[in-house]
């Protein structure tokens, strides 16, 4: 008998070329059956789709799950939103291990370790044991990889690209928000990203985010970028679809600790100082993020002010990125039809902007993409990307990982993890999650844990090498 039976869906599934009526039977964690009249009394549960859009499980490749960026609301915050695999982004990945069973919602998720001077790094200089060193303990812990955190917390030059050449040796997943101890988290630092990257294979974070009018106006920053990345087959990437971003309020002595931070006052035209940060807050400028039950919400003015001055060290929100960068990044293709830009991201979790179904399927209805364009830039792309090989497809005998999409409303109103319903209407019911981690982790970390091996072999970085 099956567990779980979906009637009288469309189901649109981009890499078998699927888009019809059909029936979709779940048997434990995977798809069981593909028809046009499967038996209801077949399967514990069945549920009447109505014509609704049955997609492959809806893939946030790049989120913030830990209190480094946010906090441990974010699984729950993915998971309404329709979510059914994420990758967090910054770790630590021992938080995400320690956490996720009894705080993912039920989703699947993946982790990789930031590397940051003066926290997991001696300093900006970093020797190649050093890096060797966090490399090895990221994927020892469950991680995938790690991040460097350029735009945030740089790196000189010279040690970000041996951080990438390190990173290729082990097969490690390596992304990077570009910027360095020379060049910003903009035009500049994303050309200089590419260099440092060079024939090597990396994920270049959230490209829309160097485009925001630093260096020219973001249309231009944007197209100038792509022409890039055209020709760069070894880089992968993402966009996200919110206006505000996500950085930390934290300052040191007397100014934000953050490099992001301070370009965003500076785009505001204030002060890049702690007490020009509290005037920002003051006005309204940045959001304070803020728990309110089980989800984060961003407040702003005097109320934001106050919550910053109890504990600085709380996530901000700027609206800073250009709608035409946003839009670009979302859209453009290559001459072959395949995307500049191949994933869709939300750089949330946490922080409150996990908008890339209601944003994306807002797309499809302005007729900027199609609906199989929106699922291969959420599920799709994003599980070649990592290597997810069972993920990305509603075939037989691939994950049972599905989301439910009314396109009239631009939601999800469902979601599958792992054969589990985890989400109904926005109502959270999953529980417990799939950690994904590679052949290197430790089996202790396992124990007691629901994990999937990855195969970085299989991912788009290392899948040609």
């Amino acid at each position: 008998m099956y567990s779980i039976l979906l009637k009288n869906g469309i189901l649109v599934d981009p890499f078998s070329g699927t888009k019809q009526k059909m029936d979709v039977a779940i048997e434990g964690n995977r798809i069981a059956a593909l028809g046009n009249d499967i038996d209801p009394g077949s399967a514990g549960i069945t549920l009447e789709m109505d014509g609704s859009i049955i997609a492959p499980g809806i893939i946030d490749p790049h989120v913030h799950l830990t209190r480094r960026l946010g906090g441990h609301e974010g699984f729950y915050m993915l998971a309404q939103a329709g979510i059914t695999t994420a990758v967090d982004f910054a770790g630590p990945v021992s938080e995400i291990r320690n956490c996720f069973q009894t705080e993912a919602c039920g989703l699947n998720i993946a982790s990789l370790e930031a590397i940051i001077p003066g926290d997991n790094l001696s300093g900006s200089a970093p020797s190649n044991s050093e890096l060797e060193e966090v490399i090895q303990k990221s994927l020892h812990d469950g991680g995938l990889g790690i991040k460097i955190m350029g735009g945030h917390y740089p790196l000189t030059p010279e040690a970000t690209k041996r951080a990438i050449e390190v990173a290729n040796k082990n097969k490690a997943y390596i992304a990077f928000h570009a910027g360095t101890t020379t060049k910003g988290s903009n035009l500049e630092g994303a050309l200089q990203a590419v260099e440092l990257i060079g024939n090597n294979s990396a994920h270049l974070a959230h490209i829309n985010s160097y485009c925001r009018g630093a260096i020219k106006i973001p249309l231009e920053e944007v197209l100038e970028l792509h022409e890039k990345l055209k020709i760069k087959k070894n880089i992968v990437s993402g966009s996200y679809l919110a206006m505000v971003n996500g950085t930390s309020g934290k300052c040191v002595e007397g100014r934000p600790e953050s490099n992001v931070t301070r370009r965003c006052l500076e785009m505001g035209g204030y002060e890049q100082t702690a007490r020009g940060l509290e005037k920002a807050i003051l006005k309204g400028f940045p959001g304070v993020s803020i728990r309110r039950g089980r989800a984060n919400i961003l407040l702003y003015g005097d109320e934001a002010r106050k919550i910053w001055l109890e504990d600085d060290n709380v996530p901000l929100s700027f609206p800073v990125n250009s709608p035409e960068a946003i839009l670009l990044c979302a859209i453009s293709k290559k001459e072959d039809g395949s995307f500049i830009v191949p994933s869709l991201v939300s750089d949330g979790g946490s922080i409150a902007r996990n908008c890339i179904i209601e944003k994306g399927l807002m797309l499809v209805k302005m007729k900027y993409l199609t609906l199989e364009d929106f699922i291969i830039k959420t599920s799709v792309n994003p599980a070649r990307m990592f290597g997810f090989t069972s993920k990305g497809s509603l075939k037989e005998g691939m994950d049972a990982d599905i989301t439910v999409l009314d396109l009239d409303a631009c939601k999800a109103t469902m979601s599958i993890a792992g054969g589990q319903l985890i989400m109904m209407e926005g109502r959270v019911i999953g529980s417990g999650g799939t950690l994904l981690t590679t052949t290197k982790a430790s089996d202790t970390h396992r124990q007691k844990r629901d994990f999937r091996k990855i195969d970085m072999d299989q991912s788009f970085l290392y899948s040609k090498k």
